[in-house]
């Protein structure tokens, strides 16, 4: 094939049935690649395009955000299952009861999967706290939610004391295409009561919690201080045919514009968003 379509970058055995002049169109998590993995697709100049890079000539990422949605959304659902008696959790329902508040759900960071969390927390009915260290985007998003979330700068005081009363936190801040800034110290996670979940969103940028480790869906969660880590990168994976609907959605239009300017070059120079 002169074109290979995949959601993650080529895997160890996968680099290996690779072809000369091939085109890859995949994301390339450039922040975790191996400069071998580098070197490859340059010996056998492949041309490969990161669906993290795809732009819009609005100047959005459409492939991005669609995953970013996604992730968001499955953070707390993920987390509402994980709260349950069942998972070793709190045993407490996100949106509460008639006469039983609703659990406490901290998120951190305002872009995209931190305003998807948040959208999908208060349809639960969960009482909602956002952080971030932008004054602006806690505004955007005030606005966008009607103001039904309670925000705060993501100083250490304010992260002490929301993290303390969380029932749930979810790591969403994003730094751009470098890693994720480390929010949550260990003593933060320490602070919460047993059987607590932290959903951490951006580990495939690293994640923003210190006690944080890479998990995989096989083998999703683990305890530390008493407080469940659900730490699986690439979370959208997991809503496979979700995933593969909404990246076939934003792709099909790009893949017939490569196929019809002939070859990769011109759809390069005729398609700057590439």
């Amino acid at each position: 094939s002169d074109l290979i379509v995949k959601v993650g970058p080529p895997v160890e055995d996968e680099m290996d049935l690779l072809q000369d002049g091939q085109i890859l169109l995949s994301a390339l998590n450039l922040g975790g690649t191996t400069p071998e993995f580098l070197h490859h697709l340059m010996r056998l100049k492949i041309t490969a395009i990161g669906f993290e890079f795809i732009r819009d000539p609005d100047g959005t990422f459409p492939l991005v955000r669609m995953m970013h949605e996604i992730t968001g959304s499955m953070a707390i659902q993920i987390a509402g299952r994980y709260l349950e008696s069942t998972e070793g959790g709190k045993g407490v329902m996100l949106g509460g009861i008639s006469g039983v508040p609703p659990a406490t759900v901290v998120i951190l960071g305002a872009d995209v999967i931190g305003e998807w969390a948040a959208r999908t927390a208060l349809g639960y009915g969960a009482h909602v706290i956002v952080l971030d260290t932008e004054l602006g985007a806690l505004r955007d998003l005030e606005h966008t939610l009607d103001r039904n979330v309670t925000t705060a700068v993501a100083s250490e005081h304010y992260l002490r004391q929301a993290v303390h009363s969380a029932d749930v936190v979810v790591g969403a801040m994003m730094a751009g295409g470098e890693r994720s800034p480390l929010l949550i110290t260990e003593d933060m996670v320490q602070s919460m009561s047993p059987g607590g979940v932290i959903v951490d969103a951006v580990m495939d940028q690293g994640g923003c919690v210190e006690t944080s480790r890479p998990t995989t869906h096989s083998d999703p969660v683990y305890r530390r201080h008493d407080v469940i880590h659900y730490c699986v990168p690439n979370m959208p994976s997991n809503a496979a045919r979700t995933a593969t609907y909404a990246l076939s959605h934003v792709l099909v239009p790009y893949l017939l514009r490569i196929g019809e300017a002939g070859s990769i070059n011109e759809a390069l120079w005729r398609d700057e968003g590439l």
